[in-house]
């Protein structure tokens, strides 16, 4: 981890996914709920700039938001390794899949309506995800958004 950096603090190195909730006050509760994955390449994790400050915006705005620290490529040196993307990122796309199971099992207790959940990738991979996303929706009989 890396603090003020230009983008806040970044993240390296993720081998286990956390998932931190930023829940409105009840009584500004809209039942929507975001999961935030920030980007990274893969390989980092703005954490601050593009999910922590996003996640406190939302929560003031009555929005539950869930910020995803997913697994990444470990970091061994300078600049982004070569990588295959579709490998990158097939661990941060089990991750997001897992994080919105978890969020609908609690949904209750976070007063987050199960239907109302969406997620959000950061950056310039979300490409990636998104494809995979569609294909896991699809999978579990569920309705693409539109």
């Amino acid at each position: 981890m890396i603090e003020n950096t230009p983008l806040g603090t970044v993240i390296f190195n993720v081998v286990t996914p956390t998932l931190t909730a930023y829940l409105p006050d009840r009584s500004k509760a809209t039942g929507t709920g975001i999961i935030i994955a920030p980007g990274g390449a893969f390989v980092a994790l703005a954490i601050d700039l593009e999910a922590n400050s996003i996640a406190r915006l939302l929560q003031d705005r009555g929005i539950a938001a869930f910020v995803l620290k997913y697994r990444i490529v470990e970091k061994r040196g300078e600049g982004i390794p070569q990588m295959d993307m579709d490998t990158a990122g097939r661990y941060g796309i089990a991750d997001g899949i897992q994080a919105i199971k978890v969020v609908r099992q609690h949904a209750a207790e976070w007063g987050v309506s199960p239907d109302r959940i969406g997620l959000k990738k950061q950056g310039t991979t979300s490409d990636h995800w998104i494809d995979d996303f569609y294909n896991w929706l699809d999978a579990q009989g569920l309705t693409k958004p539109r």
